[in-house]
């Protein structure tokens, strides 16, 4: 992939966790549904539970069953 393109989406990620944090200002005992979750081996290592403080608070879903495990291995272990 190209290393620009990389760059761009990983600050675009993080930018937008960060408003996320700022306008809903999660607590621990909120919960999150992350739709098209997926693992790092699906995706980009900078999903959204990798930032975020209170990661078992996330349910994570996807389109296929292989992503979904993906996902709790990466997350959930």
């Amino acid at each position: 992939m190209n290393k620009l393109f990389s760059y761009l989406l990983t600050k675009s990620r993080e930018e937008r966790f960060r408003l996320f944090v700022k306008l809903l200002k999660p607590t621990p005992s909120m919960r999150s549904l992350n739709v098209g979750a997926s693992g790092p081996n699906g995706a980009f290592a900078e999903q959204f539970e990798s930032l975020y403080e209170h990661p078992n608070q996330v349910t994570g879903s996807a389109i296929s069953f292989s992503e979904v495990q993906d996902y709790r291995r990466s997350f959930l272990a």
